[in-house]
């Protein structure tokens, strides 16, 4: 009896690792974009069903403009509910988005528009 015990938790926890890893390899990433294609993109994410799970902000080599953006994405099979904010709009809803449940997935910085430190952020309600 024992024995049958430990094979079946150890079946479950091999299972649970799989599925784990199944969707860690259905990810997708975008590549970097410029900031006036992210909001389109995060929107049709919304409506395809999809979970962003990293947004990171990077500085344009050249050193001037608005930052660059790369979203990681997969399958929203457990329908998670996500909000997404970069610069200004970044510091209105950080703190307050975590009263409604939601905790923070991804953060970054990068330099924008005259050396400005544009905050790009992530969060899911768990």
């Amino acid at each position: 009896m024992l024995k049958t015990k430990k094979i079946t938790v150890t079946l479950l926890m091999f299972s649970s690792l799989l599925i784990w890893q199944s969707e860690i390899v259905n990810a997708k990433s975008t590549g970097w974009m410029k900031t006036r294609e992210v909001k389109h993109f995060m929107r049709s994410l919304g409506r395809s069903n999809l979970l962003p799970t990293k947004f990171v902000c990077k500085t344009r080599s050249e050193g001037s403009g608005p930052p660059l953006v790369k979203v990681t994405y997969r399958k929203n099979s457990k329908k998670i509910l996500w909000y997404w904010a970069w610069g200004n709009k970044y510091r209105e809803v950080a703190k307050p988005i975590l009263k409604y449940g939601y905790k923070p997935i991804s953060y970054s910085k990068a330099k924008g528009l005259l050396g400005r430190t544009t905050y790009c952020g992530l969060w899911h309600k768990i």
